[in-house]
């Protein structure tokens, strides 16, 4: 471990007052941690300064206590975040982490990569890693309107035609309806695939830390309405620079007149109108879930795939760490998991 780096924690305020000097994403936003947090996965917030170059690095997340068989974790839903996105003291900072999370008796690490660009994957002792690509809109240098597919257009005009409007709003009631849709989605999703899956795919997200997020102002929802049914809506994270498309639920009527794609292109105009960086249309599920098809709904809107990669330190206690030898045995049977260093 490198001597010169220190983790310490501090107030989310303090902590806060500087993030504008790191390249952070929205899953780094106080408003964001605060909302998952809970009094069984408290908030926790740490800066990294090295002795001669000072502040270097800042992370934020929960204290998640998982279980009496796996204690107490870091859970990060974003990377680390560096001063100039240095490698060096990137890598320094993770090994600080780790003898940090050793030295408060955390069981072990868990960094995910939400709305966070990592280009290369890098290996460091006591970590392993996986690729978690999310898709990107990207207005900056852009000339010309995003390129859309033809499908998605006529899909979207059929939607116009047929006397679909796109509203916003922050409601609870829209957020019910939201839910209500995402169980409508999920059983169109079983019967075709034949695999279950949980909607609310991010540690501590349900409908009461989503309603949060309408309350502390990082998110809002997007939704249709057809002869004054609500048939569609998107539950976006935003801020000053960009858009994050979380969630969406839509039924049978609106598959039927082509309502997700006049939803999913409000979402771009709007973007691209308020000034956006860029829109973030998230990640996709495994192929087994109906991943491709997903996929192929992303790149239809224009969106290109951006690499990140989620960071998980192995058991860093006893008696924990008798579960290391399992887990690894595990983790080599996947291909999409390093477990090299």
């Amino acid at each position: 471990m490198s001597t010169t780096i220190l983790p310490f924690e501090l107030a989310k305020d303090s902590w806060s007052e500087d993030l504008d000097g790191f390249n952070y994403g929205l899953f780094h936003s106080p408003q964001w941690i605060e909302a998952m947090s809970s009094p069984a996965a408290p908030s926790f917030y740490l800066n990294f300064e090295d002795e001669n170059a000072g502040l270097v690095g800042k992370l934020a997340g929960l204290k998640l206590s998982d279980s009496r068989i796996t204690g107490t974790m870091l859970y990060c839903f974003s990377g680390l975040l560096i001063k100039d996105d240095d490698e060096v003291f990137w890598q320094n900072c993770m090994e600080a982490l780790l003898h940090y999370a050793k030295k408060h008796g955390f069981s072990r690490i868990m960094l995910y990569s939400f709305d966070f660009i990592i280009p290369k994957p890098i290996s460091v002792k006591g970590y392993y890693y996986e690729g978690m690509d999310e898709f990107r809109i990207s207005y900056e240098g852009l000339e010309g309107p995003v390129k859309v597919s033809s499908n998605l257009k006529r899909n979207a005009k059929k939607a116009t035609k047929a006397g679909v409007t796109v509203k916003s709003s922050t409601s609870p009631e829209i957020l019910n309806r939201m839910m209500q849709l995402l169980n409508e989605t999920r059983a169109t999703r079983v019967e075709k695939h034949g695999v279950d899956y949980d909607p609310m795919y991010i540690c501590n997200m349900n409908e009461k830390s989503l309603a949060k997020l309408l309350e502390n102002g990082l998110a809002k929802l997007f939704y249709s309405e057809l002869n004054g049914e609500i048939n569609t809506v998107l539950f976006a994270l935003e801020d000053s620079k960009r858009i994050y498309f979380l969630l969406m639920g839509s039924d049978e009527v609106a598959y039927q007149n082509g309502i997700p794609a006049l939803v999913a292109l409000t979402i771009s105009d709007y973007a691209l109108g308020s000034g956006k960086s860029y829109y973030n249309l998230g990640v996709i599920p495994r192929a087994e879930q109906g991943g491709e098809g997903v996929r192929l709904f992303k790149e239809q809107q224009g969106a290109l795939s951006y690499p990140g990669y989620c960071y998980y330190s192995w058991f860093l206690s006893f008696p924990y760490s008798l579960l290391n030898p399992l887990q690894r045995w595990r983790l080599r049977r996947k291909a999409s998991i390093n477990t090299d260093a």
